[in-house]
This record gives C-alpha cells, structure tokens and sequence, in this order.
C-alpha cells in the first residue's frame, strides 16, 4: 500500500459507500432484450451492458437484491440464457462514483493489480471512473 501511496483504513470504514447486491452476469452472444425481459420477469432490479476497457461488451450485469440471488440466476438459467457463473456472485455496488484524473486512474489500476496479485485477497471494490 505505501509503495502505491494508498492508505490502510479500518475494515468496514468506507462500507457506507456501497451496497451488498447479487450479480448474474449474462454471456454477451445473448440478445439484449431478451435479457432484460428474462432479467425482468425473474426479479431482477436492473440490467448493464459489460464492457472491457476498449469498450467490447463482455456481456450484462443483471443486478438483484442479496435476498433473490438464487432465485434470479436459477430464473435466467432455465430460461436458456447463458450464464457466467465464475463472475456471478454477491458484490458491492458503489452508490456514488468519483471522477479522477488520468494519472491518478493509473495509480490506482497499478494498485488494484497489486492488491489482486497477493494470494489472500478475492476481490477489490471501488467507486472511481
């Protein structure tokens, strides 16, 4: 963390900005409104396009409440759409994004990939553009 100028805070200490949700995600070769209607009809709150850095979809985030996780992906899987399970899972959702500069994106992509190299860490959550 000091070697990339971050700053350790007490575990639960920014948690207020952001909240526990489901993530299904759905396999991009899907038709969007399919999706959403699929989404829809299995409780899903919302559906987002998926996109890698060089704006290519990978596919849609369909976002549910923690309690209907189950529910919404075993829906969406016996509708026939393609899930991808690996990336499916309990996440937490920024409820308010910060814009920061180009150099300080950098710094923290750079920190992010350090953070995901060490062994004990599963996942890294932020709410930067």
């Amino acid at each position: 963390m000091t070697k990339s100028n971050g700053k350790m805070a007490d575990v639960g200490s920014v948690l207020f900005n952001f909240t526990r949700t489901g993530l299904v995600m759905v396999d991009a070769s899907e038709d969007e409104d399919a999706a959403l209607e699929a989404a829809l009809e299995a409780g899903a709150s919302d559906m987002l396009p998926s996109k890698d850095d060089d704006g290519v979809l990978e596919g849609f985030k369909v976002l549910t409440s923690l309690e209907s996780f189950g529910a919404v992906s075993q829906s969406l899987s016996e509708q026939g759409m393609k899930l991808n399970m690996e990336a499916s899972g309990l996440v937490y959702v920024p409820l308010a994004s910060i814009e920061v500069s180009d150099e300080d994106y950098a710094a923290n992509e750079a920190m992010l990939e350090k953070l995901l190299a060490v062994d004990d860490v599963d996942a890294v959550y932020t709410n930067f553009q």
